[in-house]
């Protein structure tokens, strides 16, 4: 099994609250940092122009694809079929956004998950917990799916990976399952012009309704 590294950036910035040591120079130098533990060469899927410093250190380390102008909807869909495409089913793909920062370890912890629990499809390095939910400021927390079974956690090397019901658009799969998936991802974007249901996309793949009918009619009255 093979990791293969697709990170998609952006030249500008978002509206989102951020720390003061933020950077996107730092979170792509602490990618490349963790990419050297699995020997993974990046493929860079860049919308936009890219400032200077992160164009250079991104054409010496790995494969630049320059898009042009296809937002945030067109560029996730383009690296997902872009991976479902040209790499080998067995092989893991690790899709990352560029605002992420990255212990050294966790591609390497990661890559030995997915090996050590071939029955688990999707991966996340960061997500909202059952146990310990992130509620982001403006969004609320994902309802419990119904047939949600809790399971219990799998350790590898020290380290417990649970259950979660999603995660955002970095991400880890299997690229045989994804290409098997593509459709569903794909529907997940169709009511919407500039965003994607991520959280219902992940949800729908583990095989749950994001929906409750309750929630539904609700929004019909």
């Amino acid at each position: 099994m093979a990791v293969r590294l697709l990170f998609r950036s952006y030249g500008g910035e978002n509206m989102k609250g951020r720390p003061d040591f933020y950077s996107k120079l730092v979170g792509l130098l602490s990618f490349l940092r963790a990419a050297e533990e699995v020997g993974g060469t990046p493929v860079y899927m860049n919308d936009g122009p890219i400032p200077p410093d992160r164009l250079r250190v991104m054409e010496a380390t790995g494969e630049v694809i320059q898009l042009s102008g296809l937002g945030m909807r067109g560029s996730y869909i383009t690296g997902l079929r872009y991976a479902a495409h040209r790499w080998d089913d067995d092989d893991l793909v690790w899709f990352s956004e560029d605002d992420y920062l990255y212990r050294p370890e966790a591609l390497r912890r990661l890559r030995d998950a997915a090996t050590a629990i071939p029955e688990v499809e999707y991966f996340a390095l960061y997500a909202s917990l059952p146990s310990k939910p992130v509620e982001p400021e403006g969004y609320p927390l994902v309802r419990r799916p119904s047939g949600w079974r809790d399971l219990a956690p799998w350790s590898v090397d020290d380290q417990l990976w649970v259950r979660v019901y999603s995660t955002a658009s970095t991400f880890g799969a299997r690229v045989g399952e994804l290409r098997e998936d593509l459709g569903i991802f794909r529907f997940c974007m169709v009511p919407h012009r500039r965003s994607y249901r991520d959280t219902d996309t992940l949800l729908l793949v583990q095989g749950f309704e994001p929906y409750g009918y309750a929630d539904l009619v609700r929004h019909l009255t």
